[in-house]
This record gives C-alpha cells, sequence and structure tokens, in this order.
C-alpha cells in the first residue's frame, strides 16, 4: 500500500515530501501555523484542513531518562561540596583576621587616616539637617549623622546579602565612634582645631551639666567603637559569606 505524500507550498518554494505523520508533527511543532496550502505527489493543491479534518495528533514526546540512583546523587553532591565548603571557611578567616587586626590597631593606635576626612562634610550636614528640630539636636546633630550614614550602609549591605560591605561599613562605623570619642574627651579642655563655631561637645555637656564627665563619654564611644570593630571581625560566621 502507498503512503499518500505532500509537498507544502511556502513563497512560491515545494517543500517536502512529508508523510502524514511527518506533517502532524510539523502541525504540533507549530512549523505549519501559517501554512494551509499543500500539494500532492501528482501535483493537486489540497488544503491542510483536508489533509487532517481532525486535529492532527501531538508529535511523541522523547522519552525520559531513567533516573540515575540515588547512591550517586548523594556521593556527587557530597563530593562537589567538599571544595567549596572549604573555600568558605578559608575566606571566613581571612576575612575576620583582617577586620580584628584592622580594629585593633585602630584602638591601640588611634591613627589619624583619611576616613576622619570622610567623616566631616556628613558631620557639617547633620548640623544643618537637625538643625531644624531646634538648637541642642542641631549640635547633636553632626554626630547624629556621622554614625547614622555608616550604620545605614550597614543595614544596606546586610538586606542585600553583600557581607564584605557590611564588614566595610561597620568598621567605619567603629573608626566614626572613635573620632566621636576624641571629640566628646575633649569638651573642657577645647584642644581640637574646629572647622568653625563652638565645640559641639562643650556646648552638649555644658548643657546636661555633665562637662566634667567628658572622659567618661569619650570612654563610652570608644567601647562602642571596638564592639563595632568586634561585630566586623565576626560578621561572617554569624550570617555566612553571600558575596
Amino acid at each position: 500500500m502507498t503512503v499518500p505524500r505532500y509537498y507544502v507550498l511556502r513563497d512560491g518554494e515545494r517543500l517536502g515530501p512529508f508523510t502524514r505523520e511527518e506533517l502532524a508533527q510539523l502541525v504540533s511543532g507549530g512549523a505549519l501555523d501559517d501554512l494551509t496550502e499543500l500539494e500532492d505527489e501528482e501535483g493537486r493543491k489540497t488544503l491542510l484542513a483536508e489533509v487532517f479534518p481532525e486535529k492532527p495528533p501531538p508529535a511523541a514526546a522523547p522519552p525520559r531518562p531513567e533516573p540515575l540512583p540515588s547512591s550517586f546523587h548523594q556521593e556527587t553532591t557530597t563530593r562537589d561540596k567538599r571544595p567549596a565548603a572549604a573555600s568558605f571557611s578559608l575566606q571566613r578567616w581571612i576575612q575576620a583576621a583582617v577586620f580584628a587586626f584592622a580594629g585593633g590597631y585602630f584602638l591601640l593606635c588611634r591613627p589619624a587616616t583619611f576616613i576622619d576626612w570622610i567623616d566631616v562634610p556628613f558631620h557639617e550636614a547633620g548640623h544643618v539637617f537637625f538643625s531644624f528640630f531646634g538648637e541642642f539636636v542641631g549640635f547633636l546633630g553632626g554626630t547624629l549623622m556621622q554614625l547614622l550614614i555608616p550604620g545605614v550602609a550597614a543595614f544596606t549591605f546586610a538586606r542585600g546579602g553583600r557581607t564584605l560591605g557590611v564588614q566595610f561599613a561597620l568598621f567605619w562605623l567603629g573608626q566614626s565612634f572613635l573620632n566621636v570619642a576624641r571629640y566628646a574627651a575633649d569638651a573642657r579642655a577645647v584642644n581640637l582645631p574646629l572647622i568653625g563655631g563652638e565645640h559641639d561637645w562643650n556646648y552638649l555637656l555644658g548643657k546636661l551639666d555633665l562637662l566634667q564627665y567628658d572622659a567618661t563619654v569619650g570612654a563610652f564611644f570608644v567601647a562602642l567603637g571596638a564592639v563595632s570593630f568586634l561585630a566586623a571581625a565576626v560578621w561572617p560566621f554569624l550570617i555566612g559569606l553571600r558575596r
């Protein structure tokens, strides 16, 4: 019995021949969505709808591969994770060591660095911004803004899972605490050079009648700086590296 074959007419071209089953696969695959005209082997034109008065069957799906044994998956997964876990642990320790060393150096040596100059524009902007809330808050606003900016940066990096970014922001926050500590401890002596205006902490502690405790207030900010440095060092161990 002869199997009928058909040619597809497309843009003046005669493609084929195709059996009815092959045409069904082309239809189910979407290759003949815009074609309806065919031609049989004897040159008689016909319509796709006449060849398939019923909806053509979908093409047979390729056979699904046999699932691999569970032992294979377990062995492969375990083997693949070992190098990553080792690298993960090493990177955590390296980052922790670097930030621990840097934090300890800043606590012991209290160096004046370029980061102090980064703090200055935020400090001065805080005075302007918070001055709308009164004179006292305006004086306090320099310190608030200086600490708020690295704090917000740390929070933003933490939400994005950027561990290294969190560590840098926490380190910056620790440095800002030390900068404020030096400023607060100078409230009575007023020896630090001022950019302009009155000494913030001389005014603040004087208003609170706490001027005699300027060294204690300075030590309190040093302690907060130490906590920030410690948080920067141990952060990878708390939440894991997700860079």
